[in-house]
């Protein structure tokens, strides 16, 4: 079963088409177990799914191309996107939070696992962003609003 998607970020945009799983090996056994490389069509359908996720949490979202004829999304982080991806996690972590007993917190419990994922979700999709690997929400939190960002192509990792 897959973990999710690595997506390459790059500042500029003339760096972006160039993620491979050969640049994610170094992370296999410790975030993932293995990371592939997706067919084309495939990586456009999930840096697409992507973007618009992003664009529904109301972050600017244009196409671009670079120079190289490498397709891409432009992003731009608005005041509230960040309260927007993580409004529905934020509700779930109140609720976890209230429910959560002292012997569940002092333990390595189910409900503390569920408590800290909805804080950080590590098991879920990642950012290759400018070289460095990141889990998307890590990402998302340190997105700096108004910055451009672009969306280059995705791997599957495991």
């Amino acid at each position: 079963m897959a973990r999710g998607y690595c997506y390459e970020i790059c500042s500029n945009l003339d760096e972006i088409g160039n993620l491979s799983e050969s640049d994610l090996y170094e992370y296999a056994g410790h975030e993932f177990d293995f990371a592939s490389d997706l067919a084309s069509e495939d990586s456009i359908e999930e840096t697409t799914n992507f973007a618009e996720m992003l664009k529904n949490c109301g972050a600017e979202v244009i196409d671009v191309a670079n120079d190289n004829g490498d397709n891409a999304y432009r992003v731009v982080f608005a005041e509230d996107t960040k309260l927007k991806y993580f409004s529905q996690r934020f509700a779930s972590l109140k609720k976890l939070a209230a429910e959560i007993t002292a012997e569940q917190f002092s333990e390595d419990s189910t409900e503390l696992y569920d408590l800290r994922q909805a804080i950080t979700n590590t098991c879920g999709d990642m950012v290759y962003f400018d070289g460095c690997l990141y889990n998307l929400d890590t990402f998302i939190r340190h997105a700096v609003v108004g910055k451009e960002y672009y969306i280059g192509n995705a791997a599957l990792i495991h």
